[in-house]
């Protein structure tokens, strides 16, 4: 059958095929580590993305804020990058360049 004939897959659906990915990625992976398909460390990671990916779909879907861990990282970012401005000495130039871009990334949504 022609994958085009069938109707856009719900929101259910689509869930329920990223259980179906994560639960074969977690039956395979280790086979694949095994046998030097994959390394160990990639797996593992692929598998946490997964799984974020999902958690970020459930809260979205509840209504919940999903976003509100990538602005705390990218605060942090921030003020780790404010940190090696104030210690490498930028100059009046350097850091109102800093202080732009920083102002651009906190309008941007996540």
């Amino acid at each position: 059958m022609n994958v085009s004939t069938f109707p856009p897959p719900s929101f259910a659906a689509q869930f329920a095929e990223l259980k179906r990915e994560k639960a074969m990625r977690a039956r395979v992976y280790p086979h694949w580590v095994a046998g030097g398909k994959i390394k160990k460390q990639t797996a593992d990671y692929q598998l946490a993305a997964l799984e974020a990916a999902m958690a970020t779909l459930e809260a979205l879907a509840l209504g919940k804020t999903a976003a509100d861990p990538l602005r705390d990282e990218l605060a942090a970012g921030l003020r780790a990058l404010l940190l090696v401005c104030t210690v490498e000495k930028f100059t009046a130039a350097e850091w109102a360049e800093v202080l732009s871009a920083s102002r651009i990334l906190a309008k941007v949504p996540v």
